[in-house]
Formats: structure tokens, sequence, C-alpha cells
């Protein structure tokens, strides 16, 4: 991509007189770029004071994967000042880069004040360890662990229904700007780099549920739970990502929320509103579910996605704003979520 194009996503995604939507989509359209310029320009976007801004930066950098993100996703995870939800997001952005110096950096942290930030940290090394092992995907528990939570006699076959390629609104303008080897290359159908490596096809569906409910449970295991049936993506697989609402863990329920809006069902609708309401849940969580909510983009989400636009919590407001902008590119029909740079030429315009 011509070196004017990025300068100009550069300046749009800089300006804060710019409508944080739009800020927004420069931002994703630089991900998918992908350039050392075009990561030189997100990182000078982590000095924003919005928390939503920079932590959706820094899960930018671990998106992209570049080794030269590092050293700016260590200062933020180091951070003790740093929004927790900032510097959860730059422990999973070095677990996605999954390099030595990445497991060395991530292991200070593992009993971290914060919970999402010391929960984030063990789960990005275990999956900097298995990428560095070139392990195959995991099974899901142990002889032990399967007689633990009544698996032991569970045949090990179930049907395996993989969702096409796509995903929200935000993975679909990646995917349109970043080049086709990247895409070829993305382990996930969803052109995502998932904290976790998805169970094996072969593991019927209700074992999957039962690993991913069980609070005891190893939360890498309960991940690649996760991730194993969002790739089905049936109403089957739906039911049992929400029952997660009701977990202890933040962090898991946050990305069973991001996951649901890449599944973009309406059957996680009502789900999704109520843990946006809920005054009691973590903003991080609810971050997700109001963006989800835009991804789905059912009608009946504009008003309640409108009364949150005032939200005390900023990382609440913010994210209703985004996710309204979301929402009217979802339901527009345009090809992709995107700002493609100069001139104001902007790539959610329908491709003949």
């Amino acid at each position: 991509m011509a070196s004017e194009v990025v300068s100009d996503l550069r300046t749009k995604l800089l300006d804060r007189s710019v409508p944080l939507p739009l800020r927004f989509r420069a931002m994703f359209s630089l991900r998918g770029v992908a350039s050392e310029e075009a990561i030189s320009a997100l990182v000078e976007g982590l000095q924003d004071p919005s928390a939503l801004f920079r932590h959706e930066i820094a899960f930018l950098l671990g998106q992209m994967q570049n080794t030269t993100s590092i050293p700016t996703l260590h200062t933020l995870l180091k951070d003790g000042n740093e929004h927790p939800m900032v510097r959860h997001e730059a422990a999973e952005a070095l677990g996605a880069i999954a390099t030595d110096e990445c497991f060395e950096l991530l292991r200070a942290y593992v009993e971290d004040p914060a919970q999402e930030v010391r929960e984030t940290c063990n789960l990005a090394l275990r999956r900097v360890e298995h990428q560095l092992q070139g392990k195959p995907v995991p099974p899901l528990c142990s002889c032990a662990e399967k007689e633990r939570v009544g698996l032991a006699n569970v045949p090990e076959s179930g049907q395996s229904i993989s969702a096409p390629p796509g995903g929200s609104a935000k993975e679909k303008l990646s995917a349109a700007v970043a080049g086709e080897a990247e895409r070829e290359a993305a382990a996930s159908p969803f052109l995502s780099v998932d904290p976790a490596p998805a169970a094996s096809d072969d593991i019927p569906s209700e074992k999957l549920r039962t690993v991913l409910l069980d609070e005891a449970a190893d939360m890498f295991e309960r991940y690649s739970a996760l991730f194993a049936l969002r790739n089905r993506g049936n109403p089957q697989e739906v039911e049992a990502l929400v029952e997660v609402f009701k977990s202890g863990s933040a962090l898991l329920k946050h990305e069973v929320a991001y996951v649901l809006g890449q599944l973009q069902h309406p059957a996680a609708l009502q789900a999704l509103c109520l843990v946006l309401e809920d005054e009691n849940e973590n903003p991080m969580v609810r971050h997700e579910a109001a963006e989800a909510l835009g991804s789905i983009a059912e009608p009946q989400c504009i008003d309640l996605l409108k009364r949150f636009l005032t939200h005390s919590e900023h990382i609440i407001s913010e994210s209703c704003l985004v996710a309204l902008d979301i929402l009217d590119y979802e339901s527009s029909g345009a090809f992709h979520y995107a700002d493609m740079g100069v001139d104001g030429a902007r790539g959610d315009q329908k491709v003949c």
C-alpha cells in the first residue's frame, strides 16, 4: 500500500477531533496494511487518553505478530498505572507473537495483583510454550481430568462443522486490506490469532461444553474448548457459549462475548444485552458485549446501545459508539469496514 495512504490513515488515527468510529476504522485499516510504517503509527496512538483506544491498539499489535512491537507491549504490561484492560491486552499480544523473549517477559507477571492480567499472562505463557514446541492441538484433558469431570466414557468422535471465513466487521476489514498470503496463513477461520488453539474436531460438542463450563478446569483447556465450539458455530454451540456468562472469570466472559461477535448469531442477542446492562459486570466484558451487539446488527440493539452512550464509564460509552458504527456498516451491506485513506476514499463501498 502506498506510503501516502498509510500517512493519511495515521493522520486520522491520531487526530482527536475526528469522530472515534472513524479513528477505529483507520486503526483497523493500518492493521491490515501491517507495514513497519503502519506499526509506528499504531504505536503513536498509544498516547491517546482513551483506555479503549489503547487496548484496541495493543490487541492489533498482537494480531500483526511483528516482533518489533515486543518492547512497546512490554512497556504497557509492566506499567502498574496503566488500565488493567490495556495491560491484559498487551499480555495477550505478547502471547500472540510467541517468541522466547515474550515467554520470559510474561513470566514476571503471573502473580500480578490484577486478576485479568495474571490470568492472561498464565494463558499467554501456555500459548507461547505450545507454539515454540510445535505441539499438535492438545487433548482437552488427561485421563484423570476426564474422571473428575465425568467424561471418561465419552467417545472421542463428534461432528465438526466449520464456520465460514469472516467474523466481525473489524476482522473483515483486516482481511480486505491484508494480502492473500496472510489470509491463507491464518489458522482461525475467523482470521484472528486466538489466545489458544481450538481443540480437536474429533471431540463432541457436549464434551467441549462440559470443559468450558467447569470452573475448576485449566483455563487454557477451557479456551481451547471455547474456540472449538466457535468454529462449529451452530445454535447448540452458541447456547453453550452463552452459559459462560455465569462464570466467575471476567477474562473468559470477555473472550466469549468477543467470539459471539465473530459468530454474529442472533441466538446470542438476549444474553449480550443482559451483559451490557449489568452494572455489576466488569467493563471489559461489557465492552465486548457492546461491540458484539454491533456485529450482530439487529435493529432492536440500536436503542440499547444509544442508551449507554452517556454512561459514566468511558470504556462502555465509547464501545457503544463504536458498536453503533459497526452496526451501521453491517446493516448497509457494505463490502468491508474500511477507511482506505487518501482523499477520503472508503473501502466500505460495494464492489460490483
